[in-house]
């Protein structure tokens, strides 16, 4: 629509050029039409693209390709949550020991004889881990639903099976890997089917496509080619489907998860929590075929008490017995006269904020105590909340020692922290939306709705002025106004963009590079058509347009169309990398903008322009050619909002770095692209006792969360 626009803008200036005798008029007549014969042809070919990469039939990888991508898989796998588990101490010694027993709710998992035949296998406790991934690999069909409410320690388990499954699989046994459920979409429209069953995604393909975003290596060349969906269609992998809870749609999800499971060797576990999961069986009406159903009962006060006791043996230096008043605190907690500590510390999360404000650090215990005799734990809750920051920092001081992963980059000062974070917790948790921590949607703020025309107005008053100045006034009015109004337009869409990257590799998109040169000679094409037509068969018109058509697409349109592609399908697996990713996507747009301002510049000389107006025109005029390229400007949008955040003290200037460091010492933690908040009740927290203005309400996964420690 944009292209046709602007060749009927550049007729409209040719009818004008004739009519008033106004040579000025001559270069935006001509960069009009070439700019929308390029983005006119383009929408087509893109449309033919896709209809001829829909009609390949990939071929099918030999056992060999599947046991070597399996192993590279493993690999990966393993390297990912090394670190992670560290951070979430999940290799401590003394892990929390939380009783897991098989659900009483009949209504919850199939009948006990289709699961094992001893229907209580796997009760055991977290800190068992060995014993609970031996009795999973026991049971008659392996699937297990693991339930449990916020910070009941759900997804803890789940990582440790992942951890126990990965060491101890063989060669064989498929790869267990964990899959946010958040990010399995239904999308009902692109299935044209009446039936509700046939409306989702099977979870095949979308496994499928998350191993080609998340495992680049199976993409690695000299690899046969299809490897992701070969392991997803055929058991070789195990997914950890976390935080069920979290999906669109409860119920239509648990009827994919049946249709998976119709085949016997698929095998599966996934956490959520127990009233969503009621729920969604209701509405399902029925359950996880031969799935075993697991929930957490609560900690008991004596089983919290050994373990804060033997956690201070942990700590160095070696203490012979517990600090005072620390003697009274687990008397008080044994003997039943510390309720509120109780209360918190019956859940693995409320256990790690006392051991890591109290045990872990220096802090007098006497508040807790106090605090813990109480009946009511909402006062207790909110002060360990309030520790939980300055604690952290203390904990992981910045040393200078850039190589230590759980020691910030930078110097930490608590209030700022407590501050920024408030304002993620606000900008990430209003209406029920995640606490994913996305560094491109932080400019999807309300605050940030006037910067795309602020910007397009200052980029056309620059590119007018320099026209105006060196050429001729109506050449830079006309020339400035048009890229003003064109930026506003393009420049409104980067701020719900989301992140891309830039990928050169030429095996198996060697087709992609060559239809980029067919399309190129396509454009040249319609080019030289509508240059025969503009200038009425003169030929220089015609060869001159055709070939800034030419070369204006493919070192344009045909490079973005090659090399860019969106975060879903790029190999980075970590804020940072998406973020640098992105950035050098804006890097290659502004090299595509040079060249074609060469042309351009080329060309308004051999129309009679004076060479520094040429080249000043035709670079700027390239440059915002490029920029507006492609359809991932996250990271140009993120630099356009955070000064303005920055302003009024929301967040830093190097928010960027901030987050980094707030994941180093423990605060958040990080998922793909996104970064999270470790504790859920430390956000809620600072969302409700820190009054922020309103945040955004276009974060692109808004469902339900829920702690995963």
């Amino acid at each position: 629509m944009l292209g046709a626009c602007l060749i009927l803008l550049g007729l409209i200036l040719l009818w004008a050029t004739k009519k008033w005798q106004q040579p000025a008029l001559d270069i935006p007549t001509f960069l009009s039409t070439a700019i929308g014969v390029v983005m006119l042809t383009d929408g087509g070919l893109r449309k033919l693209s896709h209809w001829r990469r829909a009609r390949r039939s990939p071929a099918d990888p030999t056992p060999d390709d599947v046991r070597e991508a399996k192993e590279i898989l493993a690999r990966q796998i393993t390297e990912q949550w090394k670190d992670a588990m560290r951070l979430l101490l999940l290799d401590d010694p003394r892990l929390i020991p939380v009783p897991w027993r098989s659900t009483q709710r009949e209504e919850l998992q199939d009948h006990p004889s289709l699961i094992a035949e001893d229907a209580g296998a796997l009760t055991n406790r977290g800190d068992r881990i060995a014993m609970l991934a031996d009795a999973f690999r026991k049971l008659r069909c392996k699937r297990l639903v693991i339930l449990g409410d916020q910070g009941a320690g759900k997804t803890t388990l789940a990582l440790q099976l992942l951890a126990e499954l990965m060491g101890t699989r063989g060669p064989e046994g498929p790869v267990p890997v964990l899959l946010p459920a958040a990010g399995w979409t239904v999308e009902a429209d692109n299935w044209g089917s009446e039936n509700e069953e046939d409306k989702y995604v099977p979870l095949q393909v979308w496994l499928a496509d998350y191993l080609e975003m998340e495992y680049p290596a199976l993409r690695a060349q000299g690899l046969a080619p299809n490897l992701p969906q070969a392991l997803a269609s055929h058991g070789d992998v195990l997914p950890v489907l976390d935080a069920l809870d979290e999906a669109p749609n409860e119920a239509t999800m648990l009827k994919a998860l049946r249709s998976w499971l119709d085949d016997p060797d698929h095998q599966l576990i996934v956490t959520c929590r127990t009233k969503e999961f009621v729920e969604a069986a209701k509405s399902a009406g029925d359950v996880l075929a031969s799935a075993t159903v697991i929930e957490p009962d609560p900690l008991p006060p004596g089983a919290v008490a050994d373990y804060l006791e033997e956690s201070f043996y942990l700590e160095e230096p070696h203490p012979p017995q517990p600090p005072a008043p620390w003697r009274d605190i687990l008397a008080e907690l044994r003997e039943g006269r510390a309720p509120a500590l109780a209360e918190i510390t019956s859940k693995p999360l409320g256990l790690w904020l006392v051991r890591e404000v109290y045990v872990s650090g220096p802090k007098d215990a006497k508040e807790l105590q106090r605090l813990g005799e109480m009946a009511d734990p909402q006062p207790l809750r909110d002060h360990l909340c309030d520790e939980l920051i300055p604690a952290l920092i203390n904990l992981h001081p910045h040393n200078g020692d850039t190589g230590q992963p759980f020691r910030p980059l930078h110097t930490l000062e608590a209030g700022q922290v407590r501050d920024w974070l408030a304002y993620l917790s606000r900008h990430t948790s209003k209406d029920s939306s995640p606490h994913d921590v996305a560094w491109w949607q932080m400019a999807c703020n309300p605050h940030s709705l006037l910067i795309p025309w602020g910007v397009a107005a200052l980029c056309g008053l620059v590119v007018g002025l320099t026209l105006g100045l060196l050429q001729d006034p109506a050449l830079g009015t006309t020339v400035g106004v048009a890229s003003g109004v064109l930026l506003g337009f393009k420049i409104r869409s980067w701020f719900k963009e989301q992140p891309g990257y830039a990928n050169f590799h030429i095996q198996n998109r060697l087709p992609y590079l060559m239809g980029t040169m067919g399309d190129a000679l396509c454009v040249v094409l319609v080019g030289a058509m509508v240059g025969w037509l503009q200038t009425k068969g003169e030929l220089k018109g015609t060869i001159t347009l055709a070939l800034v058509c030419g070369l204006g697409y493919e070192f344009t349109v045909g490079l973005m169309r090659w090399v860019e592609q969106a975060t879903e399908n790029s190999t980075a697996r970590s804020p940072s990398s998406t973020w640098k990713d992105d950035m050098h996507l804006t890097l290659i747009r502004i090299a595509s903008g040079l060249v074609i301002g060469l042309v351009a510049s080329y060309i308004g000389w051999r129309h009679g322009m004076i060479i520094p107006t040429a080249v000043v025109g035709g670079t700027l005029v390239g440059l915002i050619f490029g920029l507006i390229l492609g359809s991932h400007h996250a990271w140009l949008a993120y630099h356009l909002t955070i000064p303005r955040l920055a302003t009024r003290r929301w967040l830093p200037l190097r928010t960027m770095s901030f987050l980094e460091d707030a994941h180093r010492v423990g605060l958040l933690r990080i998922e793909g692209p996104y970064y999270q908040f470790r504790d859920t009740l430390l956000q809620e927290h600072l969302a409700e006792h820190h009054q922020l203005e309103r945040p955004c309400s276009c974060h692109p996964r808004t469902r339900k969360r829920e702690d995963h420690n």
